[in-house]
Parts: C-alpha cells; structure tokens; sequence
C-alpha cells in the first residue's frame, strides 16, 4: 500500500478535552504518539505547538454526536 501522509495526526474531541494521534511512517511499521489537551485555549495553543514540533501538517477529525 502507498503512502499518502507520511506523518498525520488524527483527533478525537470531546466537551472538555481532545486526544490526538500523531502516526509518523518510516519505512513498513507506523509508530503512534498520543496525547491529551482541554479544549481551553492555552491547551490549544500547545497543542499547534505539538503538531508543529512534529512537522505534522495534516490532521484529520471524524465528526460524531448525538
């Protein structure tokens, strides 16, 4: 299978917090770094800065509810 992102990050958010997954692929095997911010805007603030220091351009968040 192609590679289309090689570093990405997927997102989870929820009321009072978001949990990221930066997926970073060198070679065959995925490696997954996860974190956790609120939802207040200095966590969001860290979390840009998180992205960035992982040159990770490309996220993607699923829309769910009720």
């Amino acid at each position: 299978m192609k590679v289309v992102y090689p570093i990405c990050c997927g997102v989870d958010v929820h009321k009072k917090f978001i949990v990221a997954t930066i997926i970073k692929t060198d070679g065959i095997t995925p490696r997954y770094t996860k974190n956790r911010f609120s939802t207040f805007s200095n966590d969001i603030l860290r979390f840009k800065q998180w992205l960035l220091e992982n040159n990770c351009h490309d996220v993607c968040m699923e829309s769910t509810g009720k």
